[in-house]
C-alpha cells in the first residue's frame, strides 16, 4: 500500500492550472506516479518525478517548475530540506514539502527554509489540491519573499493544533483539509486560576477546549449569585457552545485552576460549520451531554443537608473528572481542592472541610494530598446520602 493515500474521483480540470508546472520529487517511484497522475487530472503540467535532491539542483534551470512538491527523505547525499536550503540562494520558488515525519528535529529544520506547505503523509487527493491551489495564489499575489518570514513559526505549531483538533470527537467526520484551515486560525491560550474566558450577555469572541485544567461555566441568579452550570474538563468540547447564537452571551466562563486551552475564533469557526453541516449534529451531542451533566450537578445541590450536597456533588465529578486509584471499580480521586468544592455545592470553605474532615474519619474519604480528594468507598458513600 502507498505512503499516501487517495480517492480516485472525477476532477474538473482548471484551465489556468495548464500553465502551471509542477516539479515532484519523491524517492518512491509507485508514489511518484500516483503523484503525477493525480496532478495531471487536476490540470497540471509535470515535470520530473526526480528521486534525488542533486538532479533537482542540476536540472531546475531547464525543468523551470512554477512549484516543487518536494519529499523531506529522498535519495542521494541530500535529502530534501538540504535541496530547500541551496535553492534559497537560487530563483523564488515555492516548495511544499512531503512527509511522513513530524518529529520535533523536523519540524525545526523545515521551519529554517520557511517552506510554503507541509503536508503530513498519509494525505488525500482534497488535502494535496487544496495545498497547491492556495500556495500558487498566495505566490502570484503577495510579495513572494515576505509571505514565508511572516510564518515561519506556522508550520510546527499548525502541525500540533491539528493533531489536538483531530482528538476531539466533534470533528471526527470534518475533512482534514478543512480542520488544516481551522488550525491555521487556532492557538493555544494558557490562563491562570480565575481568568474569565467569557462573560454572560456578551458575545464570545472565541471558544474553547482544554487541553489541560478545568473551566467552570456560570450563570448568575436573579439575586446575583453566581451558579455553576457545569465543569469543562480536557478534550471536552462544550467550551465551543458559546459561539452558538442561541447560546451566545448565556452564561460566563472562567479558569477554575491554571488551564491551556485551544482557542479557537467565532469566525474559523463559523467558516467551518459553512463548509462542514455534519458538525451541527456533532455539537447537538455535545450540548446533550452538558445538560446531562448540568442535570446531575444541580441534582447534586438540592439535597437539603449539606452534607448531602457535598456527597452528591462528588459523586456527580467522578465519571468526568475521577480517575481510578487501583483497579477496583470502587474507588476514585478528585482532583480539586475544598474550596472549590465549596465553590460547586454553595457552601463555605469551613463547611467543605468540617463534613470532608467527618467523613475521613468514617474511612470514606482520604484528605492527606492536598487538592486531592480520595473516594475509598464509592458504594458506602452512596449509601450515606441515600439513608
Amino acid at each position: 500500500m502507498n505512503s499516501w493515500t487517495f480517492r480516485r474521483e472525477p476532477i474538473n480540470k482548471s484551465a489556468g492550472n495548464e500553465r502551471r508546472a509542477i516539479l515532484v520529487v519523491e524517492d518512491d517511484a509507485v508514489v511518484a506516479t500516483d503523484i503525477a497522475n493525480t496532478l495531471t487530472n487536476f490540470g497540471y503540467r509535470v515535470v520530473g518525478p526526480l528521486a534525488k535532491g542533486e538532479d533537482v539542483l542540476e536540472k531546475l534551470d531547464s525543468l523551470a517548475p512554477d512549484l516543487i512538491l518536494l519529499d523531506i527523505k529522498l535519495d542521494g547525499e541530500l535529502d530534501g530540506i538540504q535541496v530547500a536550503e541551496q535553492l534559497q540562494n537560487r530563483v523564488p520558488i515555492p516548495i511544499v514539502f512531503l512527509s511522513a515525519l513530524n518529529d520535533e528535529e523536523t519540524l525545526r529544520r523545515v521551519k529554517i527554509v520557511k517552506p510554503f506547505g507541509y503536508l503530513i503523509k498519509p494525505f488525500d487527493v482534497a488535502e494535496l489540491r487544496a495545498v497547491i491551489e492556495l500556495t500558487i495564489d498566495r505566490f502570484s499575489s503577495e510579495d513572494h519573499q515576505k509571505y514565508p518570514e511572516e510564518n515561519e513559526e506556522a508550520i510546527g505549531d499548525n502541525v500540533e493544533i491539528l493533531q489536538h483538533l483531530q482528538r476531539i470527537d466533534i470533528f471526527a467526520d470534518v475533512s482534514k483539509v478543512n480542520l488544516s484551515h481551522l488550525a491555521q486560525s487556532t492557538r493555544i491560550k494558557e490562563v491562570i486560576a480565575g481568568e474569565f474566558l467569557s462573560f454572560e450577555q456578551e458575545e464570545a469572541d472565541a471558544g474553547f477546549v482544554p487541553l489541560m485544567g478545568r473551566v467552570r461555566v456560570s450563570k448568575s441568579s436573579s439575586s446575583g449569585k453566581e451558579l455553576i452550570v457545569s465543569l469543562v474538563g480536557p478534550w471536552d468540547a462544550s467550551g465551543l457552545l458559546n459561539l452558538l447564537p442561541a447560546l451566545s452571551g448565556a452564561t460566563s466562563s472562567r479558569a477554575q485552576v491554571d488551564s491551556k486551552l485551544l482557542w479557537i475564533p467565532r469566525d474559523a469557526w463559523s467558516a467551518l460549520l459553512a463548509k462542514e453541516p455534519c458538525l451541527y449534529r456533532n455539537i447537538s451531542q455535545v450540548l446533550a451531554q452538558r445538560l446531562n451533566a448540568s442535570h446531575s450537578l444541580s441534582s447534586s445541590l438540592a439535597h437539603a443537608r449539606v452534607e448531602g450536597r457535598i456527597i452528591n456533588t462528588l459523586l456527580a465529578l467522578l465519571p468526568q473528572f475521577g480517575k481510578p486509584i487501583s483497579n477496583s471499580s470502587n474507588e476514585g480521586r478528585l482532583f480539586i481542592t475544598r474550596k472549590e468544592l465549596s465553590e460547586l455545592t454553595g457552601t463555605t470553605p469551613e463547611t467543605a472541610i468540617r463534613v470532608t474532615k467527618a467523613l475521613e474519619r468514617q474511612s470514606l474519604l482520604d484528605l492527606t494530598r492536598p487538592g486531592i480528594i480520595k473516594i475509598l468507598d464509592i458504594h458506602q458513600l452512596r449509601e450515606v446520602v441515600t439513608d
